[in-house]
């Protein structure tokens, strides 16, 4: 870029116009956007691990404890739609036993 092309582009000269300062903001919208972008993303990555872990062992329980498991499962996948997470019949006694 020439000096001229340059000092289309600096700050003082984006600050002197309308268009100008719009520009300065977005750009600084945008970083200040990526980095809370990047910190939630950070956040989740490390905090998913636990959340699966809390997940499973709550899922453990409430197996171990409920005196119907295939029936509630049943019920949950007719109201999710899905039968995808849905034990089988001969997985239950095995896990209600550990």
């Amino acid at each position: 870029m020439s000096g001229k092309d340059q000092s289309v582009v600096s700050k003082e000269a984006l600050m002197s116009t309308k268009s100008g300062k719009q520009i300065i903001k977005q750009g600084l919208f945008k970083s200040k956007g990526f980095k809370l972008f990047n910190q939630y993303k950070e956040e989740a990555e490390s905090e998913f691990p636990k959340f699966a872990q809390r997940f499973t062992d709550d899922l453990f329980r409430e197996i171990k404890n409920d005196s119907s498991p295939s029936d509630t499962q049943k019920a949950f996948s007719d109201e999710v739609c899905s039968t995808e997470i849905i034990l089988e019949n001969s997985e239950i006694p095995k896990i209600k036993s550990k």
